[in-house]
């Protein structure tokens, strides 16, 4: 319930200041458009050569929010122009929108009639066109828009599988149009880009002037802030100072910047101080400015008498007020000093048990407490069990070296096989090698032997031929040796010219044969050299792979060279590595016994850590048992803390409303002597007073929204003086360590987490 009127009220002060904020923002508004924001205060500063004074500061102050404010209504003015295109245009888009789905619908309509498309008989296929469940944005299912698109992504779909699945178009539709329409949209497309392009540019042109704007009222503004002009002018006036002093008296050069900058810190913070002050006491003096500058107020002098009455009666109220004040204050902080010295002496006692918790004694632990007692019981248990583990684990360690040992054996066994396949394998490859080399000159031997069986065949061509001839021959021999048996002599003319026509006819038999074995021989030997051509053009191939084989020979066997002379630094490597494994091996034994050695050193350090530990507990139970009682009495000192804080305060306020009653009376005596001097200048007066009221009207309701900025949103109380490193926001020192002392460690208008550290102070 606590937290909730917390945040209720953190609510209201957050409105409070919500709607302060929108006061200061109208009155701005009006002091911008009537131009009256600075040339109002040009009479407030002080000469140049004087030090700044109260006035000074809180002019500064107010040209400094005004510039602030200027430069932040230039930013409003022009966001709320963006903020009325971008409205225009939304709404422009949303009439494009409507009719760019109408003009879908219509093409798809048509679309629809001039294909002739069944779309029940087609096979749909949902991927041809994005769905909108797809999309990264959060979409309402029931908006008119969204279903207008499922409907419109239905028929597209339904209308491209019927074009794919009957491929046959209308022969009616003209392709030299939709060539022309593509060729449209695609310059279309890129003017469109150009034109994105040129959209771009014009938009980045457009920030660095609206941020050149800014930086231009900013300097505008700095230029006619005469504050500035101020500070220049005094900072040149110290430049001057520092070049008239002599050099060799750099000494006291610096020992005097050192005096003024502290003093000017010193007249600042002062300053500031008053200011504050004053911004409270004006309200109270125009209060009784207005009073007293009223028309409705006759200004007679027995009407002052009486005001001068009262004022004295509460003067005299006032002072008794005070006097009680003062001693109940007397009687707050004796009370006070008996808490602190309280509190010291709790302190000294609890400084002093520390000490005595830090070198506490067995004999002491042995005599005041039981728990240690079963500590130690529980210590020895604990000792038990840690043997019986170091005895397992020494178990375990042994059949791990007799598994790592049979590991090592089964390795050794598994490497010697492999060798020995190795060797058999490498011993069958050169004894396949040798076959293969003695099948090659096998095969050159038949080869060769082939080639003498061929040139043998025509040879045996030839002696076929001759064996043709040889009958005929033969024939022609044995009807010679005829002929010569016979007499010519003897025979008749009809008879030789018998043996003269069988003769002719025997010699065309033999012509006929012999010409026949002769075109057989032509013909042989024109393809026997139509073989030899062939057989050349072939062995000029030949020669030219044996040329490129032999080539490829050469460049194998230099690459084969340069791998052996890898392979043997391989080897090298392998040896040099088995070498540094074996080095290794043995610098990893060593290493484990030294890490078996410091487990054992680890083990015995534990236990003394666990033993520590233990005390270290009850220690930290007594020392929490003390620091409950130390926060205790905290908390009380803090609640008289703040009562004195409370009283302080309450003691300030009534300062104020003295210092507020002694300028009354001031401004009453002045009154009273304005009065005697005479009533002539009734008329001026009261209309000086109605200006002044105006302005005093103006100046205090910025004031209070000035004031409602600086004070904390919390409380209201305070001045804003912490600022949280986190999110930036400031509230009051109280409100802040209120909320942590109470753990709730986060930001009442964010609700980022923050620490203590997180804290900064400031100064407005």
């Amino acid at each position: 319930m606590g937290e909730k009127r917390k945040n209720s009220s953190d609510n209201e002060d957050g409105l409070n200041s919500h709607r302060s904020w929108k006061k200061l923002d109208r009155k701005l508004d009006l002091i911008i458009k009537n131009d009256k924001s600075i040339n109002s205060f040009d009479n407030n500063l002080s000469n140049k050569g004087c030090p700044l004074s109260q006035d000074d500061v809180i002019f500064f102050q107010k040209q400094a929010i005004y510039r602030m404010f200027h430069l932040q209504y230039n930013k409003n003015l022009l966001l709320l122009d963006n903020l009325n295109l971008i409205k225009n245009n939304y709404s422009k888009l949303l009439i494009y929108n409507s009719i760019l789905i109408q003009w879908w619908f219509q093409i798809l309509n048509n679309l629809k009639s001039l294909f002739n498309l069944n779309s029940s008989d087609s096979i749909i296929n949902d991927d041809i066109l994005l769905s909108l469940s797809n999309l990264d944005y959060k979409l309402n299912s029931k908006d008119d828009l969204i279903s207008n698109l499922n409907l419109l992504r239905d028929g597209l779909i339904k209308l491209f599988n019927s074009i794919l699945n009957n491929n046959t178009p209308n022969p009616n539709i003209d392709i030299d149009k939709i060539l022309n329409l593509e060729n449209k949209i695609s310059s279309l497309s890129v003017i469109n880009n150009k034109l994105t392009n040129e959209i771009n540019l014009l938009k980045s042109l457009n920030s660095n002037l609206n941020s050149k704007i800014e930086n231009l009222i900013r300097l505008n503004d700095r230029s006619n802030s005469k504050s500035l002009d101020r500070i220049k002018d005094d900072s040149l006036d110290i430049i001057e100072n520092k070049k008239n002093i002599p050099i060799n008296n750099t000494d006291n050069i610096t020992s005097n910047e050192t005096i003024i900058k502290s003093e000017k810190i010193n007249d600042s913070k002062t300053n500031l101080k008053t200011a504050l002050k004053n911004q409270s006491d004006s309200k109270l003096s125009s209060s009784s400015l207005l009073s007293s500058s009223s028309p409705s107020s006759s200004l007679t002098s027995p009407s002052s008498h009486s005001l001068l009455e009262i004022s004295k009666s509460e003067i005299e109220e006032l002072n008794l007020k005070i006097l009680e004040l003062s001693g109940k204050n007397e009687v707050l902080q004796s009370q006070l000093n008996e808490k602190i010295k309280i509190n010291s002496d709790f302190e000294k006692k609890i400084n002093e048990l520390n000490s005595k918790l830090i070198n506490l004694s067995n004999d002491d632990l042995i005599k005041y407490s039981l728990n240690y007692r079963n500590l130690i019981k529980e210590n020895e248990n604990l000792n038990k069990l840690i043997n019986d583990l170091q005895i397992s684990k020494k178990k375990l360690e042994s059949q791990m070296f007799e598994l790592e040992s049979k590991f090592s054996i089964n390795k050794n066994k598994i490497e010697e096989k492999l060798n020995n396949e190795l060797l058999n394998n490498t011993n069958h490859i050169s004894k396949l090698e040798n076959d293969l080399n003695r099948i090659r000159s096998d095969r050159d031997s038949l080869n060769s032997k082939l080639n003498i069986l061929s040139k043998e065949k025509g040879k045996n061509e030839l002696i076929d031929n001759f064996n043709k001839i040889i009958p005929t021959l033969k024939k022609r021999i044995d009807e010679l040796e005829e002929l010569k048996n016979l007499n010519f002599e003897k025979l008749s003319n009809d008879e030789n010219n018998k043996i003269i026509i069988n003769e002719l006819k025997q010699i065309e038999e033999a012509f006929k044969s012999i010409k026949e074995v002769s075109i057989s021989k032509l013909i042989s030997s024109s393809e026997s050299e139509i073989l030899i051509n062939k057989l050349s053009i072939e062995k000029s191939k030949a020669d030219e792979k044996y040329f490129q084989a032999m080539r490829i020979k050469d460049s194998l066997s230099s690459q084969n060279k340069i791998l052996s002379s890898n392979l043997t630094k391989q080897m090298e490597l392998i040896e040099i590595l088995k070498n540094n494994e074996k080095e290794l091996q043995i610098k990893l034994n060593i290493e484990e016994k030294l890490y078996e050695n410091l487990q054992k050193i680890e083990n015995l350090y534990k236990n003394d850590i666990s033993k520590l530990q233990l005390k270290i507990k009850n220690l930290e139970k007594s020392s929490i048992e003390k620091l409950e009682i130390e926060n205790d009495l905290r908390s009380q000192i803090s609640k008289y803390q703040f009562e004195l804080q409370q009283f302080d305060k309450k003691l300030i306020l009534c300062q104020q409303d003295l210092n507020s009653q002694n300028k009354k009376n001031e401004h009453y005596k002045s009154i009273i002597s304005s009065l005697k001097e005479g009533k002539s200048n009734n008329s001026t007066t009261t209309t000086n007073n109605n200006n002044i009221n105006n302005k005093t009207e103006e100046d205090s309701e910025i004031q209070e929204a000035l004031l409602s900025m600086t004070k904390c949103s919390l409380c209201g109380k305070n001045f804003k003086n912490v600022a949280l490193k986190t999110c930036g926001h400031t509230f009051c020192k109280d409100c802040v360590d209120d909320r942590l002392s109470a753990r709730m460690r986060k930001c009442p208008n964010c609700n980022q987490q923050f620490s203590r550290y997180d804290l900064l102070t400031i100064h407005l």
